[in-house]
């Protein structure tokens, strides 16, 4: 039996086609799975919380202000890398942040060439409990799954992520460095 690839475009033989079958399967589940985690964790469809001037959070600033909650300060550098954007974008949406007064940034006095990122104090609680709605579940999950298995888990997403990061259709796609 022969099985189409998308890439490099051609066929490949496959040992049978119940192989072939479990080998779709499990990668239409996975898929399914992954949506559906990243699903949980993404910005709440209409923005966010409410901000005191009335206006909502927006989705994309959402994961900005995840990571620096976490982070406390980033810069925007390491902001576009965490998104898997480009550096002009993350600089854009921190733009934004910042003109609404959500964001403050700083010059890095280590480095001037590079802008440092924090969240600003009266907008703490609004970016924690952004933070406590989208992560802290996921985190207690893998807490309750134990240490060795959540390390397993880490460790065969990346080497995936990896993987499919090399095929011929993703390689030019920007992409976030995950730190383990």
């Amino acid at each position: 039996m022969l099985f189409w690839t998308s890439a490099p475009r051609r066929c490949v033989p496959i040992a049978s086609e119940a192989a072939s079958q479990v080998q779709v399967d499990r990668t239409n589940s996975l898929i399914l799975l992954l949506h559906n985690l990243a699903r949980r964790l993404k910005p709440t469809p209409g923005g966010g919380p409410k901000l005191p001037s009335g206006t909502r959070v927006a989705p994309r600033h959402i994961e900005i202000l995840i990571h620096l909650v976490n982070a406390r300060e980033m810069s925007v550098s390491d902001i576009a890398n965490r998104l898997g954007v480009n550096l002009a974008t993350a600089s854009l949406s921190v733009t934004q942040l910042a003109n609404i007064g959500i964001v403050e940034r700083k010059e890095d006095p280590e480095d001037h060439r590079r802008t440092i990122v924090s969240i600003a104090e009266p907008y703490l609680k609004i970016a924690s409990e952004i933070n406590a709605e989208k992560v802290m579940p996921m985190r207690r999950a893998l807490g309750e799954m134990g240490e060795e298995k959540s390390d397993l888990l880490l460790e065969l997403l990346v080497e995936l992520e990896q993987k499919v990061k090399q095929q011929p259709e993703f390689r030019d796609e920007p992409s976030g460095e995950v730190a383990v």
